[in-house]
């Protein structure tokens, strides 16, 4: 007889009706853990094949180790538990009334009579107690308990919360690839995974960051986190170690204190090495307030902290099923806390912090999102999709983006990363904002400015830069100063493996790019890394500009439609009357009569630097305000 032992050994610690009538009408029921002051789920434990779980039930703490057994020749489930002190009693559901298993309990104060269900009486300190589940047709099975009870005690679950052998012996050692386009600014290095390795563990990057002695722990959206030491000028050695498997969708990962954090659909989890055999032998539970659905776009991404060490991701939507999908979520630092910050997000794939705890993320094309956009966040404001906007009444009207970007160029947006701006290692990019694409499997720098505490900017591709798999998370290593980008092959994207994680370094050559991207009365101000062929810059005839809006309904994505006449699909050409060139060579002001707010305007041009080298200029900006 087959019995169902995950459904069988479900610990049910309080009364359907109790839970209904406790929580709020306007909560979803069943979708987050019961209140802490009930029952509050810590960490799980592994000891070689032993697994123990760490709870606690009012006040009292409960250890549990589950195990398969076998006695007179049959399969026993058994409990092994630690009931720590109670000023109340406990109650435990061993199994419902029509479940074809008997349940006998032994304590080391003595047994118990146990039937569907166990009460342990309030106690002044900590106790054993094992159980036994197994099917009652087995006639002889009573009589095997009361021997086995007879001639054995009660083990301490404890042992096994020390950490074990280890489980996933040596390491994988792979050779990285240098990027050798010797004319570009910045070239892309690949770091290779470990595609091939005894577990057929699934390469799958989703989230990365760096311990201080330099080497990378990368977490896989199939469960895994990785160790990766010898990072390298040279990448010739790179040595791969499995540090964890079993996770939920880890799509975030961020190392605060030498410990790691990952963001999984049902919690961030804290990974702890008991023993330094480099395996986490504690998976604790660092905050799990967050409610979980069945949706396929359950997702929780990225995983940023500010300068207070709060921590920060993002929840996709659920399309209204949950209080929580399609929301900006902070979790305090000691994890006790958790709120939303801000609202009406779709599916977003990353996010990032930067100066002043300045927070960004990139929103997808999709119902009510006309089209990819970076947006920075404002506490408790509203971006975009109705069906995430959490308030009693429906917004009216929604946060304007820092930039829209049109769904050709950025179909799928990932994270973003501020380049430190005290560290010249990387270049002439330090200090920029850069944006990630998931879709595209490309980088840009994202020029902005501030007018009256409203951002707008403009996204600028980085040449030479097209990574194997999709740009999801990015991070400077502090201890090369260099940018490392992992991503994924999973939904839409032109990504050419299942995963990938890059090196963007900066080797020291001159870069032509467009790096500013300025709102001014007479016009747009652009600024270049490289000072400018005057003639080229002030020949009209090298200047290409367009204006679109977009339309915010519910249908999915949006047209183009003209500025100039709003019921008119397609775009608007821009008339640049002029232009000035700056004293310094490094920015001109294209006079745009009359410019207005626009939601995408497209700048491109032909244009040549002082050392006569090519500087294409191609923008994708928004106007929001004129100063």
């Amino acid at each position: 007889m087959s019995i169902d032992y995950q459904r069988v050994t479900a610990t049910k610690w309080a009364n359907y009706l109790e839970i209904s009538q406790f929580w709020p009408a306007n909560k979803k029921l069943g979708l987050e853990p019961l209140p802490r002051e009930w029952a509050h789920y810590r960490a799980l434990y592994l000891s070689g094949k032993r697994a123990v779980l760490q709870y606690t039930v009012g006040d009292r703490e409960v250890i549990e180790s589950p195990w398969l057994e076998t006695l007179a020749g049959h399969p026993v489930f058994t409990r092994t538990f630690e009931f720590g002190p109670s000023k109340e009693s406990t109650s435990i559901a061993l199994h419902t009334p029509n479940d074809p298993i008997v349940a006998m309990v032994r304590g080391d104060g003595g047994d118990f009579q146990a039937g569907g269900s166990l009460d342990i009486p309030a106690w002044e300190k900590s106790q054993f107690v094992k159980v036994y589940l197994a099917p009652v047709t087995h006639g002889d099975m009573k009589l095997a308990f009361e021997q086995e009870m007879a001639a054995s005690g009660i083990a301490n679950p404890r042992q096994w919360m020390t950490g074990g052998p280890t489980r996933w012996s040596g390491e994988i050692v792979t050779e990285g690839e240098l990027g050798n386009d010797a004319r570009e600014a910045y070239v892309m290095d690949t770091l290779t995974l470990p595609y091939e390795n005894p577990w057929n563990a699934l390469m799958y990057p989703s989230g990365h960051d760096f311990f201080a002695n330099g080497d990378a722990a990368v977490c896989m959206a199939h469960g895994d986190v990785w160790v990766c030491r010898g990072i390298d000028a040279a990448l010739g050695q790179l040595c791969w170690k499995r540090l964890a498997t079993g996770l939920s969708s880890p799509l975030g990962l961020k190392i605060v204190n030498e410990v790691i954090y990952v963001t999984c659909h049902d919690q961030i989890t804290r990974l702890h090495d008991l023993n330094g055999d480099d395996e986490a032998d504690v998976y604790e539970n660092f905050n799990n307030a967050c409610q979980v659905t069945d949706s396929h776009h359950r997702f929780a991404t990225d995983l940023e902290t500010d300068a207070a060490g709060n921590f920060y991701y993002k929840k996709c939507t659920d399309e209204g099923n949950s209080d929580h999908g399609g929301s900006v979520i902070r979790v305090s630092a000691d994890g006790k806390e958790f709120n939303l910050v801000a609202t009406g997000l779709r599916n977003p794939n990353g996010m990032g912090i930067g100066p002043n705890d300045l927070i960004t993320f990139g929103n997808q094309q999709g119902g009510w999102v006309p089209s990819s956009a970076i947006h920075v966040v404002k506490e408790g404001a509203f971006y975009v999709y109705m069906p995430s906007h959490h308030r009693e009444v429906a917004p009216a009207e929604f946060e304007k983006p820092l930039c829209w970007i049109p769904h050709g160029i950025e179909n799928s947006c990932g994270g973003q990363r501020w380049a430190p701006s005290d560290d010249s290692r990387w270049g002439p990019l330090a200090g920029s904002l850069l944006h990630f694409s998931y879709g595209q499997c490309r980088m840009f720098v994202v020029p902005h400015q501030v007018v009256d505490g409203v951002y707008q900017g403009a996204v600028v591709s980085l040449p030479n830069v097209h990574f194997k798999s999709s740009a999801m998370r990015a991070r400077f290593r502090p201890a090369d100063g260099q940018l490392y980008v992992c991503g994924l092959r999973g939904w839409q994207t032109s990504a050419e493996l299942s995963g990938a994680f890059h090196r963007v370094r900066y080797i020291g050559k001159p870069l032509y790019l467009t790096t500013g991207f300025a709102v001014e009365k007479e016009g747009i101000r652009l600024h270049f890394s490289q000072a400018v062929d005057v003639d080229f810059a002030t020949n009209l005839s090298n200047y290409q500009l367009h204006q679109w809006n977009y339309r915010w309904t519910q249908h999915y994505g949006s047209k183009d439609y003209s500025v100039v006449n709003p019921e008119k699909e397609g775009r608007d050409v821009v008339e640049v009357t002029g232009v000035k060139v700056s004293d310094d060579k490094l920015s001109v002001l294209l006079h745009i009569p009359n410019i207005k707010p626009v939601m995408q305007l497209q700048i491109q041009a032909e244009l040549r630097a002082s050392d006569e080298q090519p500087l294409p200029v191609e923008l994708y900006g928004t106007v929001n305000v004129i100063p």
